[in-house]
């Protein structure tokens, strides 16, 4: 059995009444795939009725109280999954960051693999607690002009690849205006900032 035959009987998702908005936005992405599923916002979680699957975000002892106990780990940042043959089971991650990422890769990639690994649950641990991107072209640099550049699609594609955080600070303008110090012959080159020994001099860079 696969994966998609598995959550081809998930009758309804569950998830809970202050759980950040990713939470949500993963379930409508189950919903897009197997439009037959309902979302449920509860206050804790029902584990014991066949085609219900759970998401949900917080540590292990967040998870418990939700009615979340099928698994332990000491691992500060976990994601942990959870599919039986009924389409039941379990998406629970230690923070919102990672959600997305794990959720996306397993409904893009992962659906016509074999269901095997998950029966009894997986855990991952994510390698980085967050990932930024850095210098980025398309959000602060000379790319934000791109014709027909979508920054929602743009970010939710980074959020799948598993970057946590985002560039927001870049100039006012899509690159330099000044002409630099004297000597300087691409002042339009710094977008983003200048290196240290363009106007400090000192002990650091001799």
């Amino acid at each position: 059995m696969t994966i998609r035959d598995a959550l081809k009987k998930t009758r309804k998702i569950q998830i809970f009444e202050d759980t950040p908005m990713v939470a949500k936005t993963v379930a409508e992405e189950f919903k897009g795939i197997f439009p037959e599923i309902q979302i449920e916002v509860v206050k804790k979680a029902n584990t014991n009725e066949n085609g219900v699957f759970s998401i949900a975000i917080g540590s292990i002892g967040d998870l418990k109280k939700r009615g979340i106990d099928f698994f332990k780990t000491d691992k500060e940042n976990f994601v942990f999954c959870k599919i039986d043959e009924q389409g039941a089971g379990v998406l629970a991650c230690s923070h919102q960051q990672f959600l997305y990422g794990y959720a996306s890769n397993l409904l893009d990639d992962e659906l016509d693999k074999s269901l095997e690994p998950f029966l009894k649950g997986k855990l991952t641990e994510p390698a980085f607690k967050w990932q930024r991107s850095c210098y980025d072209y398309f959000l602060t640099q000379p790319g934000r002009i791109q014709k027909n550049l979508n920054r929602e699609t743009y970010i939710k594609q980074m959020a799948k690849f598993g970057f946590t955080h985002i560039e927001v600070n870049g100039l006012a303008y899509p690159m330099a205006l000044e002409t630099g110090p004297e000597g300087e012959t691409y002042p339009m080159f710094y977008t983003y900032c200048p290196a240290l020994d363009q106007f400090v001099y000192s002990d650091l860079n001799k």
